[in-house]
């Protein structure tokens, strides 16, 4: 396999940052609001073609992400997903205009994503790390799942073995 992806590159850069170093997340969202939308994806359009051509990594897919629910109905974002060494899936969920949870249910302090296969029970990936200043959240995670549905809950406590039923996104992922 030639050169990682950059989804994956920034996921390995997540993971070594996590140990007392500033946020990762809040580091990747001031360098993106310093580049301006059309050079990103300029920049992006040609990084991901160059790499397809010449056959290094797989294409991540994209899937729009958007909330059911009235409290949060402007609440947009994307789900990635891009396969990774060892059969691995990296799961990236981002999304904007998030109010903060206890907004959405009184009680409610976080967002947690969940994936589970179509006949399966929810495996808990993790919370959002959600930035309250630009009302946004993100997490990276990874499944051996080549089919599966994300499901992101609001949540009392980060650790819980169940959804709630305060549903506030889920999409199904099928790839190749």
């Amino acid at each position: 396999m030639g050169q990682p992806s950059l989804l994956l590159r920034l996921y390995r850069r997540a993971a070594v940052d996590a140990e007392g170093a500033p946020s990762f997340a809040r580091a990747r969202n001031r360098a993106l609001r310093r580049a301006s939308v059309r050079m990103r994806r300029s920049i992006g359009l040609a990084v991901s073609v160059g790499l397809l051509a010449v056959g290094c990594v797989q294409a991540a897919q994209r899937y729009p992400l958007r909330s059911g629910l009235d409290q949060a109905a402007s609440t947009t974002g994307t789900l990635s997903v891009e396969r990774v060494e060892g059969g691995q899936r990296l799961v990236v969920v981002q999304l904007r205009e998030l109010p903060p949870p206890e907004r959405i249910a009184p009680g409610l302090r976080e967002f947690v994503v969940w994936l589970s296969s179509p006949s399966g029970t929810p495996e808990n990936a993790g919370a959002l790390e959600y930035d309250r200043e630009h009302q946004s959240g993100s997490l990276f995670a990874t499944t051996n799942l080549g089919t599966f549905i994300v499901t992101v809950t609001g949540e009392r406590e980060p650790g819980v073995r169940t959804p709630s039923g305060v549903l506030l996104a889920e999409r199904k992922v099928v790839t190749n």
